[in-house]
């Protein structure tokens, strides 16, 4: 099993902000005294600027641990 991070903003976000945050990060995470910070603590950095493709990662995610929930009988009460 993997771990992941990410920053998500209010779904109705104006894309011009939602692409310029994703290419700030990008920016950010480019940095080497970031990206070594990162790994010191054990993180791994990737970096997809693309929303789109950590969207579709979130929804089968969601998909993922809805099935894994309900079949273990869990619920939230």
């Amino acid at each position: 099993m993997r771990d992941w991070q990410g920053i998500v903003a209010p779904s109705k976000t104006p894309r011009f902000i939602i692409d310029r945050l994703a290419a700030e990060i990008a920016k950010a995470m480019a940095q080497p005294e970031i990206k070594t910070r990162l790994e010191r603590n054990g993180v791994e950095p990737v970096v997809d600027s693309n929303p789109e493709v950590f969207g579709a990662l979130i929804q089968s995610e969601v998909t993922r641990w809805t099935k894994t929930a309900r079949e273990a009988g869990m619920r939230a009460d």
